[in-house]
């Protein structure tokens, strides 16, 4: 029996393993954090840089430049000293108005016009006395106002008057204590030396 030996060639090159690839939609800065790997990736552009932009909004100071800001009003101009005339003419001429408007109501109360007659729940008669109520409400209030002013006012001229008469009368007794001092000092050198005289 014989036997056949067929010899076939065997490659020798080294074995490599395949490159991996790795895509760069996932990874787009694999070359920056692995700058000397033997994985590459194609070159993709890098997006431009924007510039950054302060949207900081500054606060409006146009307010403060207005022609309508106004300065405070100090306490003087609130309060103001008005002479007794002119009080006196603003208490007479609000009397008067009150006796004309009385007049007035009673006029038209004495003498109703039809439309009271035939509808006396009507909203313009009501809205009418409403405002005729309001009106002399308000009459009221500004006399009573000026009366009670008036009254503070003589409370603290009669105050002021007392406080004077007061102190015209601590004066004198004042004056009678120092009399009364010096006539006890006098009696009192006078009997030392009738005792001196006595001894």
């Amino acid at each position: 029996m014989a036997f056949s030996l067929t010899l076939t060639p065997v490659d020798t090159t080294p074995f490599r393993a395949p490159r991996p690839t790795v895509d760069s939609h996932y990874f787009p800065q694999f070359s920056e954090f692995y700058p000397n790997s033997a994985y590459s990736l194609p070159h993709a552009p890098s997006e431009p840089s924007l510039p950054f932009v302060d949207y900081t909004i500054p606060q409006p100071s146009f307010y403060l430049n207005t022609p309508f800001a106004t300065p405070p009003i100090s306490p003087q101009q609130h309060y103001a000293v008005r002479p007794e005339e002119e009080i006196f003419n603003e208490i007479v001429q609000e009397c008067q108005e009150i006796e004309l408007r009385s007049a007035s109501y009673t006029e038209s109360v004495s003498s109703p016009s039809l439309t009271s007659f035939s509808d006396p729940e009507s909203p313009a008669s009501g809205y009418h006395e409403f405002q005729e109520k309001r009106e002399r409400k308000k009459a009221q209030n500004r006399v009573a106002a000026v009366r009670y002013r008036e009254k503070k006012k003589m409370e603290k001229q009669a105050k002021s008057s007392t406080i004077a008469v007061l102190s015209l009368k601590n004066q004198e007794l004042k004056k009678k204590v120092a009399d009364v001092s010096g006539e006890i000092a006098m009696m009192k050198k006078l009997m030392g030396e009738i005792g001196i005289l006595r001894t």
